[in-house]
């Protein structure tokens, strides 16, 4: 089944792609596929028995959509005379699916059986990695809505600081790879100079005075640079991560603090998460969001932070 982690937003831009894909039926193939298939949430030619288990699951999940996944592999090749047998399960809103739904054959089964695929789900009869590790299945009907129930989990903050916390800590590597880069540069530039021999034996000498300025300068550049590269090199990456979320109307921020990006286990789920109001954030970190909310996603500047998306920031200290 592929990708573990799918995006909210990838689901919802996938709708009128995929209709698109279908409107060249014609109407004997498309009154076939009426027979056994049904509209769900926007999407076409839902297997009935998929449709079915999306209607028990509303009963349970409130506001819970479904959807497909564009360019996305499923158990049958997506095409003009399609019967979708699986599909994601999510909440408008929120940055990741619940997991996915099917009545489809999986775990090396040839019969079709109802499925709930979710991050949430070790099955160890299978590797770690398979998607059958992550994979429930049963053919009873009330046993997979038990198991979409105990599965199909809103991701929490610290999941979703999981997800971004490599792309922040790249961000933060790549402004320490340009200070390493002007570091080397500026050492070449003094090993390289002409007057290098000469220079560094008059130091030996004991009667150092700078005979060519041009040196003097590659000199104080290398050492400018060798300070830069030592600070950086010992004194970590501090920030703190903030999700803005709405809860009860509100708008929200929950915080992770971290001591240094580059060491942080981005998997730790007993990674203390802070919840206050959005307008009860400090100025300072207020400030910076408000500076950083202007750049393209993934834009990081050293010393203030990172923008991940809209919802998302990474707030240096």
């Amino acid at each position: 089944m592929g990708t573990l982690h799918v995006k909210v937003c990838d689901i919802e831009d996938s709708l009128e792609w995929f209709k698109q894909r279908l409107v060249t039926n014609n109407a004997d193939t498309q009154r076939e596929l009426d027979k056994t298939t049904r509209e769900v949430d926007g999407v076409p030619n839902v297997y009935y028995k998929l449709a079915d288990f999306c209607d028990a699951l509303r009963k349970h999940f409130k506001g819970i959509r479904f959807g497909f996944r564009r360019g996305y592999y499923e158990s049958e090749a997506v095409g003009i005379t399609t019967r979708l047998h699986s599909l994601w399960a999510y909440y408008p809103g929120q940055e990741y699916a619940l997991g996915k739904i099917g009545y489809m054959a999986a775990n090396g089964s040839t019969s079709r059986k109802y499925i709930v695929y979710a991050r949430t789900i070790t099955n160890s009869k299978y590797r770690t990695g398979r998607d059958e590790f992550y994979t429930a299945v049963t053919e009873n009907f009330d046993k997979a809505v038990k198991n979409a129930k105990k599965y199909l989990r809103p991701y929490s903050t610290v999941e979703i600081f999981s997800q971004y916390g490599l792309r922040i800590a790249g961000a933060a590597a790549n402004i320490t790879n340009k200070v390493n880069a002007t570091f080397n540069e500026a050492q070449s530039e003094l090993v390289c100079h002409d007057s290098f021999s000469r220079e560094m034996q008059r130091l030996v000498d004991g009667s150092h005075e700078f005979v060519d300025a041009t040196f003097k300068s590659a000199v104080v550049t290398y050492l400018d640079a060798l300070k830069e590269k030592e600070q950086r090199m010992y004194a970590g990456v501090a920030g703190k991560f903030i999700y803005i979320r709405e809860e009860a109307g509100e708008q929200v921020c929950d915080v992770i603090h971290s001591s240094d990006v580059h060491r942080m286990t981005f998997n730790n789920k007993n990674a203390v998460v802070a919840t206050i109001k959005f307008d009860e954030l400090d100025e300072d970190t207020a400030h910076k969001i408000a500076s950083l909310s202007i750049l393209e996603d993934d834009g990081f500047v050293d010393g203030l932070g990172m923008k991940v998306n809209d919802k998302m920031y990474w707030v240096s200290v």
